[in-house]
């Protein structure tokens, strides 16, 4: 499939280029025939003919890619959008790569020193790239069905600031979404959100072509009776919660997962996922949300249930001195939590990760890394990923550690390894 979808990807833009390098033709033929027989002196030369020949290379630009590069999506849209309204767009879209190929064509030459000419084709390709990407992501976009059951919809999108008010902001506000993978992830809610818990996990998973192997699944048949509590690291920030349910509440229904406010947007799994927002101080205190999800969470073990627990709280970070993956620390309100219920503890290590790109966004800012995780959700169906069982830490085992970072260091050690990390 995705394969597939390289490939429409790679017909586009080689369609795209033809039709680029027709209109460059057509803003040269023109230009030359402006000046030549309508305009003279400087004004018509350098302003007027240069306008006139843009214009009429966009419009060309614009037919090909109105009637033959994203025909199909034209037809589907089924008149939705006007043609002198995706005209419009299209415009303006041509005008700002333009101002951008203008921006980057100075910017190698006061760097590089390259002639105009070779500033202007390097330029050139940087402004094409932006150009198809608007028009593949937004002019012509793919239109789908509004999902009846998304998990962010495109309203409350747009109402988390006054600059989406406008009618262009709710355009950019549409673009964000499909650009970070939202849009996808409301789809396949939607497709989901008629399950409930580990049906719903599951379901997830084999939508998405996502396979798991548990290197040790022997340890299955071993897990404790009544309460215990798995925990784990926490690499993917999505993907790793689902296979714990559909792995641990293949086997115990009753299994619920510690999770942030922004998973418990997914009703489809009420009931599993308890909302708990760690604090990472100590002087920092719990909101009513977090005091709420603490209580179910006591009760949800009391009453002889199991329970999933990232001690981390957060995705997995790189780290750019030791050049390694790794949570953050274990958040010592978590581990309290843990040691206070004094049941038995699954260790459970995912030795995999997410792409490159996302730790690489992480070193610039944790927001930005947060908007790439939807799209991290949905590059994770070419492998199959691994799952480690790790050995029961019995309650007599725990009792031995009475000091939090002691208990803290066993908790992390029975995950990662003797390293800890």
């Amino acid at each position: 499939m995705t394969h597939q979808i390289n490939k429409d990807i790679l017909k586009k833009f080689s369609e795209f280029f033809v039709s680029r390098f027709l209109g460059t033709g057509v803003d040269t033929a023109v230009l030359w025939v402006c000046g030549q027989y309508f305009f003279k002196g400087y004004w018509g030369q350098y302003w007027l003919s240069p306008l006139i020949s843009f214009e009429l290379a966009t419009f060309v630009n614009f037919l090909t890619s109105y009637f033959w590069i994203w025909r199909s999506r034209v037809k589907e849209d089924k008149g939705k959008s006007s043609f002198s309204y995706l005209f419009v767009f299209f415009n303006v879209a041509c005008i700002a790569g333009f101002l951008i190929k203008m921006v980057f064509l100075l910017l190698f030459e006061s760097i590089f020193g390259f002639s105009a000419v070779i500033c202007n084709l390097l330029a050139l390709c940087i402004s094409g790239i932006f150009n198809f990407i608007l028009s593949e992501s937004m002019i012509f976009r793919k239109k789908y069905p509004e999902p009846e059951h998304p998990l962010l919809s495109i309203e409350e999108f747009t109402n988390s600031g006054a600059f989406f008010s406008s009618s262009w902001g709710y355009l950019i506000g549409r673009f964000l979404m499909d650009a970070t993978g939202l849009s996808r992830l409301n789809r396949l809610y939607d497709k989901v959100s008629s399950y409930r818990g580990t049906e719903c996990a599951h379901k997830t998973l084999e939508l998405m072509g996502c396979r798991y192997e548990i290197i040790n699944a022997h340890k299955l048949d071993s897990l404790p009776e009544g309460a215990f509590i798995t925990i784990s690291n926490h690499p993917y920030g999505a993907l790793d919660g689902l296979i714990l349910t559909d792995m641990i509440g293949g086997r115990r229904n009753d299994y619920g997962i510690m999770v942030n406010s922004i998973l418990a947007r997914a009703k489809s799994m009420e009931g599993t996922f308890i909302t708990v927002t760690p604090t990472t101080t100590e002087k920092k205190a719990a909101d009513s949300t977090t005091l709420k999800g603490i209580r179910n969470v006591i009760i949800h073990l009391k009453q002889g249930h199991p329970l999933g627990v990232f001690p981390s709280g957060a995705v997995s970070d790189f780290i750019l001195k030791t050049r390694s993956l790794r949570d953050r620390e274990w958040q010592p309100s978590i581990l309290k939590l843990i040691q206070r219920a004094a049941v038995p503890i699954v260790p459970i290590f995912f030795p995999d990760r997410n792409s490159r790109f996302f730790y690489f966004l992480g070193l610039i800012s944790w927001k930005i890394r947060l908007l790439r995780l939807p799209q991290e959700f949905f590059n994770k169906n070419t492998k199959i990923h691994h799952v480690v069982i790790g050995e029961t830490i019995s309650v007599e085992e725990q009792a031995k550690y009475s000091d939090l970072s002691a208990y803290g260091k066993l908790l992390r050690e029975s995950v990662y390894g003797k390293k800890g990390d």
